[in-house]
């Protein structure tokens, strides 16, 4: 009885017994179409870079790149903005940032050029480099061969600067996999293009590797791909995901020992699954896995994986399942791909793909979205545990792996591209509330109190828990029980007339042990209490 008690007020406030810390944290602002916009610090806190669209700035009209720094517990220490173009256009392109040695942070993002009036419009990667506070020290737009896109960007070990996107020729509207090389000042090293020609070839993944070249991944626009070069960017390997369906490879990680890669992606077949995928040192594949969801999940959607880190006893992967609204899941695997535990979180939907943390306490963070009660696309960062429990929102679930198809050489032919353009960026400071999604406690807006003078009976309870509430309106109740693991294991709702007649939660299922209930109303009356099962 006495380990019980003790989990009693983690279940309460959110957190657990362990030093692992866990929230969920919001803001509203834009985040669509984004991997590579967060990092852990190396003050133990977090960097995210987004979007917010011109409806969002229907003043100026202008498209925003907000940089947010937060502490360790997920709260905000400054939020920075700067222009990405001057006129209204959606942006919903790519945004990635990285800290750099110097304890500051460099951002590689899109710079939109052109005639308003059109959304054909020039694009350049754009690269802006702050200080620590997130003040400007420089920036510049690197135009490719015609219209580019930066969709990753790492420090290199010269301290230098690597980006991954693609740029497209204008004349031809070919598009190709772009690399661009730049030291710590953004000055131009080398820029290369890859001739695997598509209508919408990208390389969405970059890291240096520790022979010092880089290993990527991406898509041509119907098959993913991925790519080994050497210091110059020029291919060592590469292999393409051509089976008989279309994919994508989103991520790509070189083992820890440096004995090979791992890549996740995504075969859009029916369902898609989300697939992860092991190569040696030479690019051989040694096993490919796809991972399908459980068969209370629509078949009508489809499950993509966008990110993979490497954790001590195998690999995480971040999901975007896909059916109905979308939700945020982390798949955990061992070594050889098998399933481990998968998680999907209920707040989450629509901002898709997300990025993937493993974080120095062993648990997780990532950057996903939320559609709030009043109508407000917000981003969110989300930190769980080493088992992905956020204490509030998380789910178990039961993927399986299947054998993918494997993956096969090509040739990659490369060619010098590249320059750089100085420009002048404007950096301001921003303020946006934030929103605590696990305790619903938004700040700078009157929190709505949990009430205390919920009744719970019989407790101890065996077959059935009886909830009668204080309030004598009529109302409808939405109602969660979660176990001493914060994970739900049971959730109704209800039309209650109060406190005469109370609400019954059925207990026949649940094991012995300490559970927490939440209840929500259409009200905006919410109640807690917790209970304990003994059959």
């Amino acid at each position: 009885m006495k380990k019980l008690l003790i989990l009693i007020p983690a279940l309460i406030f959110c957190i657990t017994a362990s030093s692992q810390t866990q929230f969920i944290k919001g803001w509203t602002l834009w985040c669509e179409y984004q991997q590579n916009n967060m990092q852990q610090t190396s003050d133990n806190g977090y960097i995210m870079c987004t979007d917010a669209v011109p409806e969002m700035d229907s003043v100026n009209q202008l498209a925003w790149c907000y940089l947010i720094k937060l502490d360790v517990n997920g709260n905000m220490q400054w939020m920075k903005k700067f222009a990405k173009s001057s006129y209204f256009m959606k942006a919903n392109d790519g945004n990635a940032v990285v800290q750099t040695s110097d304890g500051g942070y460099a951002i590689g993002t899109v710079m939109y050029t052109s005639n308003p009036t059109t959304f054909n419009s020039h694009t350049a990667i754009y690269v802006v480099k702050v200080d620590g506070n997130g003040n400007l020290l420089w920036s510049a737009t690197y135009p490719g061969i015609g219209n580019s896109s930066a969709y990753c960007i790492q420090e290199t070990s010269d301290l230098g600067l690597i980006i991954s996107g693609n740029t497209v020729d204008t004349n031809t509207t070919v598009s190709y996999f772009y690399l661009l090389r730049l030291d710590n000042l953004g000055n131009f090293v080398w820029g290369k293009t890859y001739d695997y020609q598509g209508t919408g070839a990208s390389l969405f993944s970059v890291s240096q590797t520790q022979d010092g070249g880089y290993i990527t991944s991406g898509s041509d626009g119907s098959f993913g791909v991925v790519a080994k070069m050497d210091q110059l960017g020029n291919v060592t390997w590469s292999q393409r995901f051509s089976n008989s369906t279309t994919s994508s490879e989103n991520d790509i990680i070189e083992l820890s020992n440096g004995n090979g890669y791992v890549s996740c992606g995504s075969h859009y077949n029916e369902p898609g699954v989300a697939t992860l995928t092991r190569f040696n040192l030479a690019g051989t594949p040694q096993w490919s896995h796809n991972y399908l969801p459980p068969s209370s999940v629509s078949t009508s959607g489809y499950d993509e994986s966008y990110s993979v880190v490497e954790s001590t006893d195998g690999f995480t992967l971040s999901e975007a399942e896909m059916s109905g609204p979308g939700k945020a899941k982390l798949l955990h695997v061992d070594t050889t791909g098998a399933p481990l535990w998968t998680r999907d979180y209920e707040y989450t939907s629509y901002f898709l793909p997300i990025d993937l943390e493993y974080c120095n306490d062993g648990g997780y963070a990532f950057c996903s979205g939320y559609y709030d009660a009043w109508g407000n696309w917000d981003v969110s960062m989300t930190k769980t545990n080493s088992t992905g429990i956020t204490t509030c929102h998380d789910s178990l679930l039961l993927d399986s792996a299947g054998i993918a198809t494997m993956p096969v050489a090509v040739t990659l032919n490369s060619a010098s591209a590249g320059q750089r353009l100085p420009i002048t960026t404007t950096i301001l400071n921003e303020n946006s509330p934030s929103k605590d999604y696990c305790s619903l406690n938004y700040e700078g807006i009157t929190e709505l109190p949990i009430k205390n003078e919920l009744s719970l009976y019989p407790d101890p309870a065996d077959h059935e828990l009886y909830l009668q509430l204080p309030d004598d309106r009529s109302q409808t109740m939405n109602c969660v029980v979660v176990n001493s693991l914060g994970q739900e294991v049971w959730k109704g709702k209800f039309m209650s007339c109060g406190r005469n007649c109370p609400l019954t939660i059925p207990l026949d299922a649940l094991p012995n042990g300490v559970y927490l209930v939440r209840i929500e109303s259409d009200a905006n009356s919410r109640y807690a209490g917790r209970f304990i099962v003994a059959h």
